[in-house]
């Protein structure tokens, strides 16, 4: 697996006790940039964690954890 693979799945598993327990909402942020994480749609979900892991970056700004192919290797059944 790569880093952006082990990022989102780290994200994608603290949404289902969100989801599991009836919230509203989950909300993660990077910098000054709020994410909403879980809305009860999981097409939105997928794509807010995609744009939070992909926006990680080390000193000299570059990217840390670039979206690969395939997006999602191990799918959850």
């Amino acid at each position: 697996m790569y880093p952006f693979q082990i990022e989102y799945r780290g994200y994608q598993t603290s949404i289902f006790p969100a989801s599991a327990l009836g919230l509203t909402g989950f909300t993660a942020s990077y910098g000054d940039v709020g994410y909403k994480l879980w809305n009860g749609s999981w097409a939105q979900v997928d794509n807010n964690i995609t744009n939070l892991v992909t926006r990680f970056h080390d000193q000299q700004g570059k990217q840390t954890h670039p979206e690969v192919t395939p997006h999602n290797p191990i799918p959850i059944d």
